[in-house]
């Protein structure tokens, strides 16, 4: 697909669906905003993600950085500014101030000049709360997103 110079700049609203293969037939999804800026000479790009609260408990935004790939392959990487955590399904979600949330990666495609379309994943990870050390564990899914 031939991409315009500023395809990736701008506003886009999408969806996360979480996999979570620990607890069978558990589907989430989390409606979230992205705004990008695209450097066409770079091939790289910046911006901002933010998970409707509603949904996903995290009143906070991220950090997305991400590039295109010569073949229209795009990879996105989002860094949130401190670790979250939702204990169980449907519990509230806890932010620990002092560590870092693992980065969340998104990889994926254009499927049409307005739409992109992936796979997302989240590595396991270690926390120690109340004393406890807990592991996270990975999650992984899909992700879609249009301009808005």
């Amino acid at each position: 697909m031939n991409l315009k110079n500023d395809f990736l700049s701008g506003s886009w609203k999408g969806e996360l669906v979480v996999e979570n293969p620990g607890q069978d037939l558990i589907k989430t999804s989390v409606d979230f905003y992205m705004k990008i800026k695209f450097n066409w000479s770079s091939k790289l790009c910046s911006g901002i993600y933010m998970a409707n609260p509603d949904d996903s408990g995290i009143l906070d935004h991220s950090k997305v950085y991400g590039e295109i790939a010569e073949d229209d392959q795009i990879k996105f990487l989002l860094k949130y500014p401190k670790f979250y955590w939702q204990p169980m399904q449907g519990e509230e979600v806890l932010s620990i101030e002092d560590r870092v949330h693992p980065n969340i990666s998104l990889q994926g495609s254009v499927q049409q000049k307005n739409r992109l379309f992936g796979k997302w994943s989240m590595p396991e990870d270690y926390i120690e709360l109340n004393g406890d050390v807990i592991k996270t564990g990975d999650l992984n899914g899909i992700w879609w997103a249009e301009r808005v």
